[in-house]
């Protein structure tokens, strides 16, 4: 059997009940991380305006507005939310923003089990990442970056399962969903200039998986065995590594939704390792953001030229500028506040310590390239007064080697769910993610308006 068909036949016959306890609350968790990402990002000065745009109303919800939607347009503007603030989980690009718009608006359509929906979310992961595995280019090749197309897959896995897809039909859907996926973005290397949104959009993906599982349900047919062979998929991403083995081996004996990283910053991931050492040096030396004389940030190349995006435009443009983001560590800005305005780049204290935030490359820090996805960062603050202190981290927090606990987790869910929900909301909407296994779907959407909603 071909590796398509293997994946289509994974999809179309896993079931919920069957799934380990361990993997069905892994995507419960990815589930409550997910809504909180949308949720939090829809009281922003962005989010605001993905919520204003026109629509016709439907039965799905749309995310933090009181409104209910027609499916696409909730999984298009679900989507977007939950990228919105680059706060959602990662694992081959962001799998949740894909995969779990696509789940719950499906799922509240249809009125789907709280069993097919974990189904549906987990088979969704798996083969995203699976995706991400066998076609991300080597690091000569990462100016191509396909993760807009490859996420449009996992979207269509999660529609197909919930739309009860046969395996035949999953294998059109995944031909569809490659003739319809939006191609991969070019990221520029140099240094200075205006970033695009090109980590963005995720709800068009989503959209785009949708479409392609309603189709084949209705009987279009798509080219079959797209995702086989250096010819096919593979070809149209430019990439130049091929691992077809990472498609189907060990499917359904290992689930990549254990292996899930959640953010603790709402920021590129590539920034975190180095996020994570500012904040080490702020809180082991006690360094004040106005006693800082410089900062060095030593990255793997080419990261060092990726990251050091300078008076950052837009809010997108910051998510991406590591001295910018040293700043607000340094000030110890709350993380769910970070994006809530627009006019945080404008910030006359932030700019003026950016400017002191200097990267350079540092080729002892690459690692193996199918070790790890994350880079790892070595950063040193000299204060005015002479003193300098040092941080290396490796591996940044919310890896499943180095995991958020509990209550790191729990206070960026209610960082992000309160002020949209109020106090009882977010917990009883906590409450219903956390219990899904053993309640229907509608428990989930019964706590999403948000306070103050008709």
């Amino acid at each position: 059997m071909s590796a398509t068909d293997t994946l289509a036949a994974f999809v179309a016959n896993l079931k919920g009940e069957e799934l380990p306890a361990e993997v069905q609350e892994a995507a419960a968790r990815c589930l409550m991380d997910n809504l909180a990402c949308a949720l939090g990002a829809s009281i922003t000065e962005s989010g605001r305006r993905w919520l204003a745009l026109p629509g016709g109303s439907g039965p799905c919800t749309l995310l933090g507005s009181g409104r209910t939607v027609i499916l696409e347009e909730a999984v298009y503007l679900n989507g977007n939310l939950a990228n919105l603030l680059d706060f959602d989980d990662t694992r081959g690009g962001h799998p949740g923003s894909t995969v779990i718009p696509t789940g719950l608006a499906v799922a509240e359509q249809y009125r789907c089990s709280s069993a097919d929906l974990l189904a549906a979310i987990v088979v969704g992961y798996e083969v995203q990442v699976r995706l991400f595995r066998a076609f991300w280019p080597s690091r000569a090749r990462m100016h191509l970056f396909p993760k807009l197309t490859l996420q449009t897959f996992g979207a269509a896995a999660t529609a197909g399962r919930l739309l009860n897809l046969n395996e035949q039909q999953m294998a059109h859907a995944f031909g569809i969903a490659a003739t319809l996926a939006p191609l991969p973005k070019a990221i520029s290397s140099a240094s200075g200039k205006r970033r695009p949104w090109y980590k963005g959009y995720l709800g068009w993906s989503a959209r785009t998986g949708l479409q392609a599982a309603l189709l084949a349900r209705m009987g279009q047919v798509g080219p079959r065995g797209v995702l086989d062979g250096e010819d096919g998929l593979a070809a149209s991403l430019g990439t130049d590594r091929f691992g077809a083995d990472a498609l189907v081996q060990d499917l359904g004996v290992t689930y990549e939704i254990l292996k899930v990283a959640f953010k603790p910053y709402p920021s590129c991931r590539w920034t975190h390792a180095a996020l994570d050492a500012l904040r080490n040096i702020r809180e082991a030396a006690g360094v004040a953001a106005e006693d800082v004389e410089e900062v060095v940030i030593h990255l793997p190349p080419p990261f060092h030229e990726w990251l050091d995006w300078r008076t950052p435009a837009s809010v997108t443009d910051a998510q991406f500028s590591l001295p910018f983001l040293a700043a607000l560590v340094l000030y110890q800005w709350p993380e769910a506040q970070w994006w809530k305005r627009d006019d945080v780049v404008t910030r006359p204290d932030l700019l003026a310590l950016s400017e002191r935030v200097v990267l350079l490359p540092d080729p002892g820090l690459l690692r193996p390239e199918d070790q790890s996805r994350t880079v790892p960062a070595r950063v040193s603050v000299r204060t005015r007064n002479g003193a300098e202190h040092r941080a290396l981290v490796a591996i940044p927090r919310g890896e499943v080697s180095n995991p958020l606990t509990p209550g790191e987790l729990k206070g960026k869910w209610d960082a992000l769910t309160v002020p949209v929900l109020g106090e009882q909301g977010a917990e009883k909407l906590a409450q219903a993610v956390a219990f899904l296994g053993d309640n229907e779907t509608a428990a989930i959407f019964c706590g999403l308006s948000p306070r103050g909603s008709l």
